[in-house]
């Protein structure tokens, strides 16, 4: 696939992002290809690929509709156990405030460095952080900068402290005294 092909089929996948909802005609070749600045066999080639994985599904009149996503054959890898890992180290530091909201994350090769994991695994649970909403992914080659910005006041994890679980930031009561 040329670079040209590959844009019209990353703009056309803006469908498994729910920018089209499911039933939903799409605009025609044509019309796709010069909203993408594409060629027109360009946005053919993405539809007609997108068809064969059963995201899209051709209508009687030609044109493409999005297809219920339980029929999409559309399998999408996992992220490896040691991305897992780094995402929710991450996570834990940025919840804690060792990377505070607005400053920057260590570099990639740090963060690969200090957790002994390769930089596809970091790279891949920092997309997964951003994608939650708590790092922002600037442009390659710079760190990610911190998003979450961690409450003040109150529990520090409040769907434990809902049940009662978690810390307790008063001493029970005893009502013998403690004998």
């Amino acid at each position: 696939m040329n670079g040209r092909t590959t844009r019209a089929a990353t703009g056309l996948t803006d469908t498994a992002q729910g920018l089209y909802p499911v039933g939903s005609m799409l605009a025609r070749a044509a019309d796709l290809a010069a909203e993408l600045h594409v060629p027109e066999v360009a946005a053919n080639s993405a539809l007609s690929s997108m068809a064969g994985v059963v995201v899209l599904e051709r209508t009687p009149t030609h044109r493409y509709r999005v297809a219920e996503q339980q029929r999409w054959r559309v399998h999408l890898p996992r992220p490896s156990l040691s991305a897992r890992i780094a995402a929710e180290q991450i996570k834990r530091e940025i919840q804690d405030g060792r990377h505070p909201t607005g400053r920057e994350l260590p570099s990639l090769s740090a963060i690969s460095s200090a957790m002994q994991m390769t930089a596809d695994d970091v790279k891949r649970a920092l997309r997964d952080l951003a994608d939650e909403g708590l790092i922002a992914l600037p442009q390659p080659g710079r760190p990610a900068v911190v998003l979450y910005e961690a409450p003040e006041d109150g529990p520090l994890f409040p769907h434990l402290a809902d049940r009662g679980l978690g810390p307790r930031s008063e001493e029970p009561s005893c009502p013998d005294g403690g004998r």
